[in-house]
């Protein structure tokens, strides 16, 4: 009797470097919760890396990594030609790319092997909010341009894919970011007790916390004013974790007021969730964003700006957090009170079991594995190249 042996499906991950951020965070989930029977993962970087890289992270999960170690000119003029001859040395059944130069680079590459692109920001807004009106129209109509280009977009979330163009929307499909419940769990009482020692946090007072940069779209200002109005201010503490541009003006806002705490870019961020009772957002714009999700499976009941990302989250169970209008300081503080004065133990196990049941690592891998598979096929079936 003879026995087939299926071969495994080589993926090709093309990002720009291994940067330390919530982008390679969710490539790291994909890979690691990915079938290694049916799956063989690569990753081809254009850049080298920076000092925040987690290029060690991926090498230990026995991923092989490659870089083409190009500055930003040099991978726009030689990228997509540097990959094609990659592939003849390490060839690949589909190309992943996950940010706008590897995209572009994706798009430029070679038409016989199918390539998809996923988009994590709204399209047209995010750019120009983040890079100004010229700038950030350049870099919008490249992105746009290469997500034409290829046979299939994922955007992490329904917000992402209704901001296309109606000509783009029809090919894009829907794996909304998540996280992994390996790590970010709640902890026991007991265990969060022993955090709050070792990181000095009170241990008879409730504990607010926020999560990532400081920055005029993260919009923390608005959570130190909506905090320091709120009722429940005197008997709680405000970490801000993070670092940003913003940090010096927030400093200043909070100056002279103890309960509130600015924590700095930390390696131990699910230490501080855990050891939290709540969770706030007052971003501006998202696409499904990552600092949520990580609270969310921390058991946090979360405080957060009413934008479309966010109502998407709180869909799958509305007993988990309370939303306020973008800026609206007074709203907020009234937030704060409201959620702690309702059933905390309830709040709590609705924030984990959205993650548990809708955006866990292991339930977005599988997704992305199918989509493999189905894009793959198809490419078969059609015969023609883009």
């Amino acid at each position: 009797m003879v026995v087939q042996v299926r071969r495994r499906i080589k993926v090709l991950h093309v990002v720009s470097r291994l940067r330390c951020h919530g982008p390679i965070s969710q490539l790291y989930n994909l890979i690691k919760y990915s079938d290694k029977q049916a799956f063989d993962m690569m990753i081809l970087t254009l850049s080298p890396e920076a000092k925040d890289s987690r290029l060690a992270d991926f090498r230990s999960s026995g991923v092989k990594c490659y870089s083409l170690g190009l500055s930003r000119v040099a991978g726009a003029l030689l990228g997509s030609r540097l990959l094609k001859q990659f592939l003849r040395e390490h060839p690949a059944d589909i190309i992943h790319a996950s940010d706008i130069r590897s995209s572009v680079v994706a798009a430029m590459g070679p038409k016989n092997i199918p390539r998809i692109i996923t988009r994590r920001e709204s399209f047209y807004k995010h750019s120009i909010l983040y890079q100004g009106i010229i700038y950030g129209s350049i870099l919008e109509a490249i992105h746009s341009a290469a997500c034409h280009r290829v046979d299939k977009v994922i955007t992490v979330s329904e917000f992402v894919r209704e901001s296309a163009g109606r000509s783009l929307r029809s090919n894009i499909d829907v794996i909304p970011n998540a996280v992994d419940i390996e790590k970010f769990t709640p902890a026991s009482a007991t265990k969060r007790k022993q955090m709050r020692n070792r990181l000095f946090l009170p241990i008879d007072k409730r504990v607010f916390i926020t999560t990532g940069w400081l920055s005029e779209f993260k919009d923390p200002l608005s959570i130190i004013k909506g905090f320091l109005s709120s009722r429940v201010a005197e008997q709680s503490m405000l970490l801000l974790v993070g670092e940003g541009s913003l940090r010096g003006k927030c400093e200043r806002m909070a100056n002279r007021h103890s309960n509130v705490r600015f924590v700095g870019f930390v390696n131990n961020v699910v230490e501080y969730l855990q050891s939290s009772d709540f969770f706030i957002s007052s971003s501006l714009n998202e696409g499904l964003p990552n600092g949520v999700l990580e609270a969310l499976a921390c058991g946090l009941p979360v405080i957060l700006s009413d934008i479309k990302p966010h109502r998407e989250i709180l869909a799958f169970n509305p007993i988990a957090g309370k939303l306020f209008p973008v800026k609206d300081v007074p709203a907020l503080a009234t937030c704060l009170q409201e959620i702690t004065n309702n059933d905390y133990p309830s709040r709590s196990e609705a924030a984990f079991q959205i993650v548990q049941q809708h955006l866990n690592a292991r339930r977005m891998s599988a997704q992305y594995e199918a989509l493999y598979v189905n894009v793959i096929q198809n490419k078969k079936v059609g015969g023609v190249d883009k």
